[in-house]
């Protein structure tokens, strides 16, 4: 029995609460900042999803997690090491890419870490 790593249990965490997010209704058209331009392109991942357009969705989150975006890391790192398994393919993405989007999972855990750590609690 092979046992998840921590970036595959963060990954499928990160999914589920992708799927939560990306049924959410669409916002009214305005200029969009970068983080709002994410997340617009983060729900268009969704709906490529719900319509079975896997190679379309992996090829939008592969797109923003090179950008930084932290869920599409997660989530690209899960279709990448999953793909077979979840959605009949594998996906490529080069090594330099899978420690990029590896290093903000690893990160974004770490400052979780160190926030909890700050609280002063046992």
């Amino acid at each position: 029995m092979q046992i998840p790593s921590l970036v595959t249990v963060s990954s499928l965490a990160a999914a589920a609460a992708f799927v939560a997010a990306a049924a959410a209704p669409a916002r009214d058209a305005q200029p969009m900042s970068g983080a709002r331009a994410h997340a617009e392109r983060y729900a268009d991942v969704g709906r490529a999803l719900r319509e079975g357009r896997h190679a379309a969705a992996y090829g939008r989150v592969a797109a923003l997690a090179d950008a930084g975006h932290l869920p599409s890391a997660q989530l690209a790192l899960l279709m990448h090491d999953q793909g077979r398994a979840l959605f009949g393919s594998d996906w490529s993405a080069s090594l330099d890419q899978r420690r990029r989007w590896n290093t903000l999972v690893i990160n974004a855990g770490r400052q979780r870490v160190l926030l909890h750590d700050d609280e002063g609690g046992d």
